[in-house]
């Protein structure tokens, strides 16, 4: 197989513009539903050897939906986009944590 990552995408948005060419883009929107989560389960069994990626929001919410797909799948997802390169980049698009957000 010549796939070595697939990407699950957060925001319709995005997954239009974002190009891979090393793997798979898939839209799953935030939460996974069922069917998502069985498609994620048979790609990691199909071949575990594939990198896993999310790109998501770079928030609160996107960091909990981020930690919600490690814990619940035990896949070993890392981060596409969401990183301190990338907020930095955006810094002027940015706004204070609030309360709810740092619990």
């Amino acid at each position: 197989m010549d796939c070595k990552e697939i990407v699950i995408v957060e925001n319709l948005t995005t997954f239009y513009g974002y190009l891979c060419t090393s793997g798979s883009v898939i839209y799953l929107g935030g939460f996974y539903n069922s069917i998502g989560k069985k498609l994620l389960f048979m790609l990691y069994d199909f071949d575990n050897s594939i990198s896993f990626y999310r790109l998501g929001d770079i928030d609160a919410g996107g960091f909990y939906i981020l930690n919600h797909f490690i814990v619940d799948t035990k896949i070993p997802f890392r981060v596409r986009k969401m990183d301190i390169d990338t907020q930095v980049q955006y810094k002027d698009y940015t706004c204070d944590l609030t309360t709810k957000d740092q619990k």
